[in-house]
């Protein structure tokens, strides 16, 4: 969901590369800070990327992700990112883990929708978002 619109973006195998090209070869380096999120205690990371830019982490190795793909930035973590920030242009956002639930998630869940959403492909959301 993006400023209330419900999108359904498809990606091919070349969209996924291209999206991701830029976490490729990330390196993250603990600074030896903590702080409790959620009620776990996590570690600050920096994380550099290939073209310069950083940013910051906090994750707890109290969860290791079985599938580390989950989220393409976070692949080379030693464990689950409960916080951290991202900056495009001039916005930065900042992603807290609120709380965490082990239940498990039934697989209806990951069904793609069938309706109330406007499709369109990843080379139409990012003009989208080039449009703002």
């Amino acid at each position: 969901e993006v400023s209330g619109q419900k999108l359904l973006i498809r990606m091919s195998d070349s969209d996924w590369q291209k999206k991701n090209a830029r976490y490729e070869g990330i390196i993250f380096t603990t600074t030896g800070e903590t702080k409790e999120i959620a009620g776990y205690k996590c570690v600050k990371a920096e994380a550099k990327m290939n073209d310069g830019s950083s940013f910051y982490v906090y994750y707890t190795t109290d969860i290791i992700p079985e599938n580390k793909e989950y989220d393409y930035h976070f692949r080379h973590l030693n464990g689950l990112p409960l916080e951290y920030e991202l900056t495009q242009k001039n916005l930065t956002i900042r992603y807290t883990v609120s709380k965490i639930n082990m239940n498990p998630v039934p697989a209806s869940k990951f069904d793609v929708p069938t309706s109330g959403y406007r499709e369109m492909t990843y080379d139409e959301s990012k003009k989208m978002r080039m449009e703002k």
